[in-house]
């Protein structure tokens, strides 16, 4: 299976760094108005303006700060000098924004490549951090709730990656390596809040943004990531044991819980790895939330995407 869409990433990177009628398995309310829908530009200047960081860290790059030992002393004095699970989390994504320093700088493929895991161990060190903590201080009921809960995501984890990660191409580790560190930051936001709740401290989940989001039920997996030029996203629902799909969707409409889309571009995956190329239409949306998603089919001539298909996904990963 070839991974995808290389100019995009490439675009994103310098600026940043069964099928037909499911039943339902989840309600996702979508709270806001459907009609109260932004063209992607425009939703992507809001989330901007009330979530955007600085670029890269103003500090001279050095290569020693990216070692396993470095990561995790920044984490742990993060974790220290915070006096809330609130800003604990905060000061773990400056920790985490830090270590895409390396994009503004004129290096190797080869040398980014190994640089990128600091991210996502920043992001491993802190999840098996906040597990530590809550088997110490959690009530031996919840403990084990949440450890059952933990092995459950650890196996939807490994799904959702073997369906969304690159296998071949220059960029494909740091890429799995950003797959991953998204995953891992979702994680440590859920176990924050349980944490919080333990502690009897107040923790609410953070907006989702509309791409690099991922959803998990037990047939299937679905991924809303970048897509090949701006303005565009990727849809790819990926069933078990059957093609994966790829939906290219230009100017969709956004809201917080809500994604409009339509294509007449679709890339289904075969099980031999190739990719197979249509200019079928398929037309639809995505409610989207901490609750999960559902993708529904309004208008579609792709055999394995029906009008009428109604997909629910009730875990975000």
């Amino acid at each position: 299976m070839t991974r995808r869409f290389l100019p995009i990433l490439l675009c994103a990177f310098l600026a940043m760094s069964g099928c037909g009628k499911v039943p339902a398995e989840v309600s996702t309310e979508t709270g806001a108005d459907e009609t109260a829908l932004f063209p992607i530009d425009e939703w992507e200047e809001k989330w901007e303006a009330k979530y955007g960081k600085d670029e890269f860290s103003n500090e001279k790059f050095d290569k020693s700060q990216y070692t396993k030992e470095v990561v995790e002393s920044k984490v742990d004095a993060a974790v220290s000098n915070s006096s809330s699970l609130v800003e604990e989390i905060k000061e773990i994504e400056n920790v985490a924004h830090s270590y895409t320093s390396y994009h503004n700088e004129d290096l190797g493929q080869q040398d980014m490549n190994a640089l990128s895991f600091a991210e996502l161990y920043t992001w491993e060190y802190e999840m098996n951090g906040l597990l530590d903590r809550i088997s110490e201080e959690a009530d031996p009921d919840k403990k084990d709730s949440i450890e059952i809960e933990q092995n459950k995501w650890i196996d939807d984890f490994d799904r959702c990656f073997e369906a969304f990660q690159w296998d071949d191409g220059s960029w494909a580790s740091m890429i799995n390596s950003q797959i991953q560190a998204r995953f891992k930051k979702s994680r440590c936001n859920v176990l924050a809040k349980e944490l919080a709740e333990i502690r009897g401290e107040s923790f609410e989940l953070p907006e989702r943004f509309f791409k690099d989001n991922s959803y998990v039920s037990e047939d299937a997996a679905l991924d809303i990531s970048s897509g090949m030029e701006n303005g565009s996203i990727s849809i790819t629902y990926a069933p078990r044991d059957k093609n994966k799909i790829e939906l290219l969707a230009y100017d969709p409409l956004i809201n917080e819980n809500t994604i409009s889309f339509e294509t007449g571009y679709v890339f289904e995956f075969g099980t031999d790895g190739e990719k197979n190329e249509g200019g079928t239409t398929v037309a639809g949306k995505i409610t989207y939330g901490w609750d999960g998603a559902v993708l529904s089919i309004t208008e579609s001539d792709n055999k394995d995407l029906p009008a009428g298909t109604e997909i629910s996904f009730p875990k975000a990963m």
